[in-house]
């Protein structure tokens, strides 16, 4: 018995795919700050970070620190390429200011457009925008006891007091005096004090 058996004939080609790189135009931005922007903060520890969009490297331009506003008094300068102030961590830029930021003030940071920018060479358009609110700090003060001579006289002054305010190095401004000596006289710039 005899099978007719057919074969078809089969021809492949060569497919030939090209793959297009996608070219990255698309530049970083600011997504979130700390402190936050309008936030009113204690500002301790006293370091700023801005959070973009994407790995940023340094691009060229400043970062500026002014007071009350972006076009208040200017506070301090950090060139992105030369400042020990500022560093870059994948898609952070840390900002520690050396100048103390008073308490009781607003702040206003300002980056210039390009200052950074991402891996593909896409500048940050800049922003004058952030700013924040430094709270002030509570001072500290210390119980301290004096001991004079009879008939003697002695001059306070504003270190026996026990005050200090290291976070916003404000100075004593005024003493309350809740009770009078019942022996002996008070007096302030010469002028005995009396009980009113």
């Amino acid at each position: 018995e005899f099978r007719r058996v057919l074969f078809r004939s089969f021809q492949f080609h060569d497919l030939l795919i090209n793959a297009l790189a996608l070219a990255d135009n698309i530049a970083p931005t600011l997504v979130s700050c700390s402190p936050a922007n309008a936030e009113s903060t204690l500002f301790d520890p006293p370091v700023i970070t801005l959070t973009f969009s994407e790995t940023i490297v340094k691009g060229a331009g400043n970062i500026e620190i002014h007071s009350v506003s972006a076009a208040g008094p200017l506070l301090e300068t950090f060139n992105i390429q030369t400042s020990s102030a500022l560093t870059i961590k994948n898609n952070q830029l840390i900002i520690r200011p050396s100048q103390l930021l008073a308490g009781g003030m607003q702040y206003s940071v300002k980056l210039t457009a390009g200052v950074v920018k991402d891996q593909a060479d896409n500048a940050y358009a800049g922003t004058a925008a952030y700013g924040f609110m430094v709270l002030n700090h509570a001072p500290a003060a210390t119980d301290s006891l004096l001991s004079i001579a009879e008939d003697s006289v002695y001059t306070f002054g504003a270190a026996d007091f026990g005050f200090s305010d290291n976070s916003d190095h404000h100075v004593l401004a005024a003493v309350r005096i809740s009770r009078l000596p019942s022996l002996g006289s008070l007096l302030f710039n010469g002028v005995t004090i009396t009980s009113e």
